[in-house]
């Protein structure tokens, strides 16, 4: 669900929860450069993110990638489930994890999408 396409889809963290994974499988290795998140339950909710990491399973090691300085939160509340990118230098990488490691609430996500830049 949290990379299904369909925007009408969401994963959600058990209730509660202030930190949460997401692994993702690329299918094969891909080079990426930008992560976009699409966050909450519908459009104006207000972001649950706080802290996160972007983390590429690098000859098997998970090694971060990109890492909030405070979050989606600061720069996303209360707009829209449309939230900043994430830019960070090239990475080529089969695996890749969202690391969400602090949340006011249970995480939201409707889509996490990679990019080349």
């Amino acid at each position: 669900m949290a990379s299904d396409g369909d925007m009408s889809t969401y994963w959600e963290a058990e209730p509660g929860a202030k930190q949460a994974w997401l692994e993702y499988d690329l299918g094969q290795e891909r080079t990426f450069s930008r992560a976009v998140l699409f966050e909450g339950k519908e459009e104006g909710q207000y972001c649950r993110i706080l802290t996160y990491e972007i983390q590429a399973r690098v000859d098997d090691a998970w090694q971060t990638v990109f890492s909030s300085a405070g979050g989606w939160r600061e720069q996303a509340t209360p707009v829209s489930i449309s939230v900043p990118e994430a830019l960070f230098a090239p990475t080529t990488a089969r695996r890749v994890r969202l690391n969400i490691s602090g949340a006011s609430d249970s995480p939201i996500i409707h889509e996490f999408e990679l990019y080349e830049r």
